[in-house]
């Protein structure tokens, strides 16, 4: 993990796209990775003057775009495989327009994850509806709300994985 962590800033202070970035870190991680070793990673660029994002998911659990003043959900889905698996893998990259006030929510698995008395997922869809609710509030108040709708859930079960959140609202 801190070599995969070290190769990926590294990679990310030469300017390139995205997508070579990506793919020369996964060259570099999969030349010194052990068998069964991976990373998932999603990999972004903001461009606050141009208002875009331009993003790698290479197998991370896809990230929500919450698009300002509609319904819609976005799922910012796959672009290539897992990191350090295979040494020559291409990674696509996607760019989206963004508007104000359109808010992107990143998690880990652990989030969707977590599972209840009964062994059930809290799972995607009720981490759209949470987010729906409260969507307006500012993004601290967000993660918070998410936060305390997975410890419900859960009750007194267990946290098998960790559960990072990360919310960006463009302005």
């Amino acid at each position: 993990m801190a070599l995969s962590r070290t190769v990926l800033r590294a990679n990310a202070l030469i300017p390139r796209s995205a997508r070579d970035a990506v793919r020369e870190a996964n060259a570099l991680i999969a030349a010194d990775a052990k068998s069964g070793m991976f990373v998932t990673l999603f990999y972004a660029v903001v461009d606050p003057v141009k208002k875009t994002l331009t993003y790698v998911n290479a197998g991370h659990n896809p990230p929500l775009l919450f698009r300002s003043g509609s319904e819609r959900v976005l799922e910012l889905k796959g672009t290539g495989i897992i990191l350090g698996v295979m040494p020559d893998a291409d990674y696509g990259e996607e760019t989206l327009a963004l508007e104000k006030n359109d808010l992107v929510l990143l998690y880990t698995d652990g989030v969707t994850e977590a599972i209840d008395s009964h062994e059930k997922q809290f799972g995607e869809q009720r981490l759209i509806e949470t987010v729906t609710g409260c969507h307006d509030l500012p993004s601290r108040e967000i993660v918070d709300r998410i936060r305390r709708a997975v410890a419900d859930f859960s009750g007194d079960e267990p946290q098998f994985d960790d559960q990072t959140l990360m919310v960006l609202r463009v302005v």
